[in-house]
């Protein structure tokens, strides 16, 4: 009799090598099992799970799943003629919600590719949790149309990561100004400078851009003329009436 664990190894197998059916581009003849796979992604694929492997965090089950999800993804992006560099995450990201919406053995296994890429990155660790009092921090960077959808998640991770520190010390974003922000930000993610950016995205989210200057330390010089030091005096009220 066939041993259960390698039919079921088998028929994950041949799951994970089937988007959509709706999708035309991925449902032709399959005499070859990955047609469209370079040997460069091939190469990339097969050291990220070695990489995984080392760090002896997954079973080796799971590591031949993820290595065949790989594997057919890469075939798929070859399929469709996309040039999609394997080492941008989001732009993987958005490739499987696409086309492989609930495939989530695939989707932890794109946490597996950026590990390898991103040695600070843990394919393990758990998300970071922010302070609820930072939603609306957040979700200002998360509906920022002026960032690209990349930008916006890695500043949005950034945040959350920081938010989480803060909450821990007994404080949130939302609740410090912006130099102390910067301040603690450099004391806990020393160098961080997506970071320090998305501290500026806020920063300049909640201050309007009239106003900026006054909260600009490198401003050379402050504003003399009498009128515009009163219509500055009177946004600058406004702003500390919302916060």
């Amino acid at each position: 009799l066939p041993d259960a664990g390698q039919a079921r190894q088998v028929g994950f197998e041949q799951h994970v090598a089937e988007p959509r059916r709706a999708d035309p581009v991925a449902s032709g003849a399959r005499a070859t099992r990955y047609p469209h796979l370079s040997d460069e992604h091939r190469d990339v694929i097969d050291k990220a799970i070695a990489h995984a492997k080392a760090q002896q965090h997954h079973s080796a089950a799971t590591l031949r799943m993820y290595e065949y999800a790989l594997r057919r993804l890469a075939n798929d992006l070859g399929a469709r003629g996309q040039a999609t560099d394997i080492k941008n995450h989001q732009s993987l990201v958005d490739h499987v919600d696409a086309f492989f919406p609930k495939n989530d053995y695939l989707k932890k296994a794109l946490n597996v590719l950026r590990a390898y890429h991103e040695p600070d990155y843990s394919a393990t660790a758990r998300p970071a949790v922010p302070s609820k009092a930072d939603a609306h921090v957040l979700e200002q960077v998360a509906s920022d149309s002026s960032l690209a959808s990349s930008t916006r998640g890695v500043y949005g991770r950034s945040l959350r990561r920081f938010s989480e520190a803060l909450e821990s010390r007994g404080q949130t974003i939302s609740g410090l100004d912006h130099n102390s922000r910067t301040e603690l930000a450099e004391a806990l993610f020393p160098g961080d400078k997506k970071l320090r950016l998305a501290l500026q995205r806020v920063h300049n989210a909640e201050v309007p851009e009239a106003l900026r200057p006054l909260f600009d330390n490198r401003a050379d010089k402050p504003p003399t003329n009498p009128e515009e030091l009163l219509r500055l005096e009177q946004g600058f009220r406004e702003v500390l009436q919302q916060r």
